[in-house]
């Protein structure tokens, strides 16, 4: 299996469990998804793991055109960005998306003018790596607010 036919979903614990620990609240059972693009197989899974222990559902894919055709069908709160993706990059993908979910850059490169203007308002932040774990959590639950919001 190549890398970009890599999918994997990142579930919640049972269901005691997630109402307990979700990000928005105690007793609250609904589920924030958020989709992770990171084309570097071991960062994308550590992502999903950081975020599912945070109480969301995760989903990852290796690569902007993955990430098009996972976002046409699946609706998510938030959307967690690399920079330089294989196959779509981030600018492409997100102009094809009527209304893509609010997205975290997170980057080993500090967003210049031309990839700012490129990806819009679109961004609600942008990480630089390495992201400390409760840095991306923080900045997914802001997004995810804005999407419900």
């Amino acid at each position: 299996m190549t890398d970009s036919e890599d999918h994997q979903t990142y579930r919640l614990s049972p269901w005691s469990e997630r109402a307990s620990h979700s990000p928005n609240g105690p007793g609250d059972i609904s589920v924030t998804a958020v989709l992770v693009v990171e084309d570097e197989r071991g960062l994308r899974h550590s992502m999903c793991e950081i975020l599912q222990s945070a109480g969301y559902m995760a989903v990852g894919v290796a690569d902007g055109e993955d990430a098009l055709r996972v976002l046409r069908t699946l609706r998510f709160d938030a959307m967690v960005l690399d920079l330089e993706l294989p196959r779509l990059d981030e600018a492409s993908l997100l102009a094809d998306l009527f209304a893509p979910p609010p997205v975290v850059i997170v980057s080993g490169h500090e967003l210049d003018g031309e990839t700012r203007r490129r990806v819009g308002s679109r961004v609600v932040v942008h990480l630089t790596k390495p992201v400390p774990p409760e840095q991306l959590v923080q900045a997914v639950a802001s997004a995810a607010t804005m999407r419900r919001g």
